[in-house]
């Protein structure tokens, strides 16, 4: 991970607390935290919404941090950068596009319950 080390460490000094303050309030391991700031650790949910009090930051500032995705404008209004259009992290994403045809005059919008179901599927007996 590509944490932000800076920031959390500029954000605990402006709250007048250390590492293991922090640890100590969040109820976990001071290496552990340690661990989750240096990118070691991945950060549970519990333990975002944890450190974003104690912090004084929204929860989406902390991931975008912790992911080393803040940008000053975002950090700025308390909010992440958010990926539109394509910028994700999960190298599947996407790897189906193009695949799916939608014949041309077909309401995807409408339901489904003109087919008959019993005469299997799309109206033959094997299915296929």
């Amino acid at each position: 991970m590509n944490v932000d080390r800076r920031w959390f460490d500029e954000r605990m000094a402006a709250q007048g607390i250390s590492l293991s303050e922090v640890a100590r309030r969040m109820e976990i391991d001071k290496s552990a935290l340690s661990r989750a700031l240096s990118g070691k650790r991945g950060m549970k949910v519990a333990e975002i919404a944890k450190i974003s009090t104690i912090l004084k930051a929204s929860e989406m500032e902390v991931f975008a941090h912790l992911k080393g995705k803040a940008t000053a404008a975002a950090t700025k209004h308390g909010a992440a950068e958010r990926p539109v259009g394509g910028t994700h992290d999960h190298p599947g994403f996407g790897f189906m596009k193009g695949q799916i045809k939608i014949a041309e005059g077909f309401d995807i919008t409408k339901p489904f319950d003109d087919e008959p179901w019993d005469e299997g599927y799309l109206g033959s007996e094997d299915g296929k």
